[in-house]
């Protein structure tokens, strides 16, 4: 599912019209539970990750018997680039009970 997960945000990622483009997708073993990418919302700018926690139905995630992860695609001009969540999308996270996430790592990017 991991794999399945990082391909979907990948594709959500396109739809971004910000420079650094980033797809964001909750899963766990079983099912995609949610998605979202970034876009400029209002001014502010929505990150992916939170974009994908505010479509979850609370109730289901907060109810899951099985570990929860969120897996995060980025690209700049094009290309794929690392990218952890920031500090505050780190903290939404947690507080969803959502047990890690999942993103390139530079030797993914190097191979």
């Amino acid at each position: 599912m991991k794999t399945k997960a990082l391909a979907l945000a990948k594709d959500l990622s396109a739809r971004s019209t910000i420079k650094i483009k980033v797809g964001a997708v909750i899963f766990n073993k079983r099912e995609i539970i949610s998605w979202g990418w970034n876009n400029p919302g209002g001014g502010y700018g929505e990150h992916a990750e939170s974009m994908a926690i505010t479509r979850i139905n609370t109730r289901s995630i907060q109810h899951q018997t099985l570990p929860t992860f969120i897996a995060v695609y980025s690209t700049r001009k094009g290309k794929p680039i690392t990218s952890r969540p920031c500090r505050d999308c780190e903290r939404f996270i947690r507080s969803y009970r959502i047990h890690g996430a999942v993103y390139l790592r530079k030797e993914e990017l190097d191979g």
